[in-house]
């Protein structure tokens, strides 16, 4: 016998409650989309092995709330230290404020999106954002503390000095005040832009966390910030010592690390940032592949805009005319070790002209 047939019921909603209703239909579609995408990046069973692993990443407007947290940290942070900086006409703190604002990003991102969801559900703390959280933090506190620590022991960093009136009793003019806001937020732009691995992974469920391993790749990673981490430590201690030291007063480095390439401690930065990076494979393989503008921003800067470029321009001043500072870089390759003698020895055209035409004669 067939079972017994009962009439539909339905109630009735009262049209004041009609919206409401819609609205909390399409909120409900909406969160089982978003779990039916998380689930789908746990490993298969029944994969042979976790190379065959198929990622399907969440939307990307999910990690929005993430970076919105990180540019108003990092940039409230620089828009504090730009009104210290003005007000006291000292800039001893904006490579401590600049630094910093990377350990605030970090952290308040992990806290709000790792941290406080999983100690909510009893899950244990995923072990990638930790570590990229880490790894971040760890970076920024020593960098931060070392040039702070530079800048009161020396009183003076001509980086930034031009940004301010050449005199303690000279007023602001509206450019040079317009310069050192421009300098405060390309700082603020590379924080956020060179945190966006750390951003990211941060801000995925923790669904997500679990269910992808830490892989190869992501070791390899580690190892390379690792490496680079402590290569740009050693290299600033190294020159911090020897700039201490009688015969380190008016000549540059040449022992140590400083012997393998001419900027150790730039190689050591680019180094870490692309560590960094890795260390969010196979989760920033997918449609976070655009993260890689952070090792991409970093290695741009230092090679072509503000680190090597000018550091080269300054010693080709400094020291180029003295024959020892000349052999040191032309034996010693500016970047890579050993790669041989560089082609550009980081003296000005005119004058590498001007050697050529004197060997000629």
């Amino acid at each position: 016998t067939s079972p017994p047939q009962y009439p539909s019921m339905r109630i009735p909603i009262p049209p004041l409650l009609r919206p409401l209703g819609l609205a909390l239909s399409r909120r409900t579609r909406a969160t089982s989309a978003l779990a039916t995408a998380s689930l789908a990046l746990l490993p298969s069973r029944n994969l042979a092995s976790s190379a065959a692993l198929s990622l399907a990443p969440l939307p990307v407007f999910s990690v929005l709330p993430c970076l919105a947290l990180s540019a108003t940290v990092i940039g409230a942070l620089n828009l504090a230290g730009f009104a210290v900086t003005a007000l006291s006409r000292s800039h001893k703190l904006t490579d401590l404020v600049g630094t910093g604002a990377f350990v605030a990003s970090a952290a308040a991102t992990f806290y709000r999106f790792v941290l406080r969801p999983a100690t909510t559900a009893g899950s244990p703390i995923p072990l990638r954002p930790a570590l990229m959280t880490v790894a971040a933090a760890t970076w920024g506190a020593r960098l931060g503390l070392y040039l702070f620590d530079r800048v009161m022991k020396t009183g003076h960093d001509s980086r930034l000095a031009r940004f301010f009136p050449e005199r303690p009793e000279d007023p602001w003019t509206p450019q040079r005040l317009a310069s050192l806001a421009g300098f405060w937020t390309v700082q603020s732009i590379w924080g956020f832009v060179v945190s966006l691995p750390v951003t990211v992974i941060n801000s995925l469920p923790l669904v997500v966390q679990s269910a992808v391993p830490i892989g190869p790749v992501a070791v390899v990673g580690t190892a390379v910030f690792l490496s680079g981490f402590v290569l740009e430590a050693v290299a600033d201690f190294q020159k911090n010592r020897f700039k201490a030291s009688p015969e380190g007063k008016d000549k540059w480095i040449e022992s140590g690390v400083w012997s393998l390439c001419r900027f150790p401690n730039y190689l050591g930065e680019m180094s870490l940032w692309w560590g960094v990076y890795a260390m969010g494979f196979p989760i920033l393989q997918t449609k976070y592949v655009w993260t890689a503008v952070s090792p991409l921003f970093t290695t741009g800067l230092l090679l072509y805009v503000s680190g090597i470029p000018l550091l080269l321009e300054e010693h080709a001043k400094r020291y180029g005319k003295n024959p020892e500072f000349r052999a040191y870089a032309e034996r010693t390759p500016i970047l890579l070790p050993w790669t041989g003698p560089p082609k550009n020895k980081g003296f000005p055209k005119q004058d590498a002209n001007k050697s050529a035409e004197g060997k000629e004669k």
